[in-house]
């Protein structure tokens, strides 16, 4: 792999290293020591990873939500963890706090994207995010079926795979329905 990568350097094209390993960037020897190489081992370097390769590639990356947890596996893996993480179908348990692991990160992460250089808008777009990822993260309603429940998360999750305060929206408003149909 290093023969490969050295040649690679070697034509001025660009290289875009995401070091897979725990050793992370010690693994690189001769003039590839000096590289901007990505760790794998953490999320933001995988982030950062997926962004440069979607400017290369001139391609707008899928929002990053829709991919959150394939970058834990690969965190994890790269860390010679085996994580096991819920299945996509598995919207809700009693501690879901894995469902929004990194999803901080990702909502700044978003918010700059979203308000390049309006900072007064990061910071709106940014507390409003985090609020309503704190409605997500409390517990299921009492009144509310679990089955029942996790069809309206999945299809707020859906809908809004990224937006925080439309999925809280989205869900908030459906569960008043339900409740609003029991009564009908």
């Amino acid at each position: 792999m290093l023969f490969e990568l050295g040649a690679r350097w070697g034509t001025q094209l660009p290289l875009l290293p995401l070091i897979c390993d725990p050793s992370g960037t010690r693994l690189l020897e001769g003039p590839l020591k000096n590289i901007n190489a990505l760790d794998a081992t953490d999320s933001t370097d995988i982030f950062q990873f997926i962004y440069d390769l979607s400017e290369n590639l001139s391609k707008e990356p899928e929002d990053a939500n829709s991919y959150l947890k394939e970058v834990e596996i690969l965190k994890n893996k790269s860390l010679g963890k085996e994580k096991k993480t819920a299945k996509p179908d598995t919207v809700y348990s009693n501690n879901n706090s894995s469902e929004f692991e990194g999803a901080e990160d990702i909502i700044k992460r978003k918010g700059k994207e979203e308000y390049p250089g309006d900072f007064e808008m990061q910071e709106y777009y940014i507390k409003n995010q985090k609020k309503a990822l704190e409605g997500l993260q409390k517990e299921k309603p009492d009144d509310i079926d679990l089955d029942d429940f996790q069809k309206i998360r999945a299809r707020a999750k859906r809908e809004y795979p990224f937006n925080f305060e439309m999925r809280l929206y989205t869900e908030e408003n459906q569960i008043e329905s339900l409740r609003k149909l029991r009564e009908i």
